[in-house]
């Protein structure tokens, strides 16, 4: 998997390469509450998932098309 990290800026790193048809594993790490990263949203994917402070989330899916894919909080 990939590690995230949740910093007051942005997401570190901000996007991600993928292949088609390979599963992908993000793992989203928020360390303090000093950001808007609650959540992360992948749009294209239907994807939301709440990022507690302090803990891990796993995102896993497996893209339909290759390229890179983006991804923003919960505000954009």
């Amino acid at each position: 998997f990939t590690q995230v990290t949740v910093a007051k800026a942005a997401f570190s790193p901000s996007s991600v390469n993928v292949k088609k048809g390979e599963k992908v594993a993000l793992a989203f790490y928020r360390a303090d509450a000093e950001n808007c990263g609650s959540e992360v949203v992948f749009a294209k994917q239907k994807i939301t998932k709440k990022l507690p402070v302090g803990d891990t989330v796993l995102v896993e899916f497996t893209p339909t098309e290759a390229g890179e894919i983006a991804f923003a909080c919960g505000m954009h």
